[in-house]
């Protein structure tokens, strides 16, 4: 009698009385289509290569742990599509692409995650779709697939495959500044900012503090000695806002010029620490003191980072000098964990939206300034304590393709502008009137 010898190749077989063939095929197809995809769409080679070498290191792994190829395909070829189509529609309505520390920044916070469910319900909708499809595909790719790779074959190629990814993304070199908001590599940028991610989680700060200070110590409230009695200190944040005046031959209504103008009729120029987006940015290089370029490629993410590692900020002094520190949020005040950061630069006292029986989050200038003037008439009722007031206002944020309290009748753009440029122009007026009224208010109701 003669023994049977195995035909079957070294490190895949086949489940009894399945041929794997069509597994190998539909792998083979899947990769295919994944490098037509790459190739369009996070060209040049460096970053192409970056995509195929990172997603065929996620194959790897997945490999190693299920011992199934196609399985493992199909379960990173789903993360692609998700990835991507996340990052088209956080760049279309936010102007950033996707992030790997987002994973962390959005859903640590349960009122973020609901405010961006209630915002974009079609989005959470479609999101929640493709995960449970996914979670179909895998289960019924898990079920079928015949094709079997050795685990052990699999996990000494994942490292491989991560070390071509890390090389690719050395050639890449150093990302520039505005690279998340305009550049559509989708991919590429998310696999690129994994190790700053990781680096950002394992030391748990994004910058160190030296053992002492360097050169003549700042000399900022050291003592609260003022000549007069303190004054009483409004700080508003006007979302979106820049003066028009500055683009030239530009049509619009110049009596909002004023809103833009010192005590002494000067428009003023003023550093703010990003255009065209994460404005959170301005608030807390203005609230610290701190210019968040000095957080590199981490800092959309500061406010979280820094919470309570931070000395010295203006609300800190102020409450140090005796004030009361009070904020008027338009959002629910856990919005991407931001009530922890204020809390720890003694903005403690916190009205959000709630608070406010806001209607929504993106309610005009004047409800804003109506609840603040009622809180400020509540204190100077009941204390002598100085008061500072921070105010964040909504009206002139996007989006620009609805009308902004329609019954208004306020001047926009020239009737040749562009749709949006008309209303955002028209928002700009309804802030500069907003702001009038509450000067007038504060003359009234509180003349001394």
């Amino acid at each position: 009698m003669s023994e049977a010898v195995s035909s079957q190749p070294i490190g895949i077989s086949a489940t009894p009385k399945r041929w794997p063939k069509w597994s190998l095929i539909a792998t083979l197809v899947l990769w295919c289509l994944l490098g037509a995809f790459f190739i369009k769409n996070e060209w040049p080679w460096a970053n192409v290569s970056l995509s195929i070498a990172v997603t065929a290191g996620i194959v790897a792994v997945l490999t190693a742990l299920s011992g199934r190829l196609l399985f493992a395909t199909v379960l990173a070829a789903s993360q692609v599509i998700i990835v991507s189509i996340a990052a088209i529609v956080k760049l279309k309505t936010m102007d950033m692409l996707v992030h790997a520390y987002d994973l962390f920044f959005y859903f640590r916070s349960f009122s973020t995650v609901t405010y961006l469910a209630k915002s974009f319900p079609l989005y959470t909708y479609g999101l929640l779709a493709s995960l449970t499809l996914t979670v179909f595909a895998a289960v019924l790719m898990y079920r079928f697939d015949a094709l079997r790779v050795s685990r052990i074959r699999a996990a000494l190629l994942a490292p491989v495959f991560f070390l071509v990814g890390a090389i690719s993304l050395n050639t890449i070199g150093e990302r520039r500044h505005m690279h998340l908001y305009y550049e559509n590599r989708f991919l590429s940028t998310y696999y690129g900012s994994w190790p700053e991610t990781m680096r950002t989680l394992l030391r748990g700060q994004l910058i160190d503090a030296g053992p002492k200070a360097g050169g003549p110590k700042l000399a900022l409230f050291d003592n609260c000695a003022t000549p007069a009695k303190k004054p009483h200190i409004i700080l508003i944040h006007q979302e979106s806002i820049v003066p028009l005046s500055h683009f030239k031959g530009l049509e619009y209504d110049r009596s909002i010029d004023p809103l833009f103008k010192s005590f002494d009729g000067q428009l003023h120029k003023m550093r703010v620490e990003t255009y065209g987006g994460a404005s959170w940015l301005t608030e807390f290089s203005v609230l610290a003191g701190v210019s968040t370029h000095s957080f590199g490629s981490m800092r959309q993410f500061v406010q979280a980072f820094m919470e309570g590692k931070i000395k010295e900020t203006v609300p800190q002094k102020l409450k140090q000098c005796g004030y009361r520190n009070v904020l008027f949020y338009p959002m629910m005040k856990n919005f991407v964990s931001n009530a922890r950061f204020y809390e720890s630069i003694e903005l403690k006292e916190i009205f959000d939206m709630k608070d406010q029986n806001a209607p929504t989050t993106n309610e005009r200038d004047r409800f804003y300034y109506s609840n603040a003037l009622d809180e400020i008439g509540k204190h100077l009722g009941s204390s002598k304590q100085p008061l500072f007031t921070f105010i964040q206002t909504m009206s002139a944020h996007w989006p620009y393709d609805l009308k902004f309290f329609p019954d208004e009748d306020v001047r926009g753009g020239p009737p040749d502008a562009h749709p949006e440029l008309h209303e955002y122009m028209r928002r700009i007026s309804l802030v500069a009137r907003d702001y009038a009224w509450l000067k007038d208010e504060l003359k009234r109701r509180f003349p001394k």
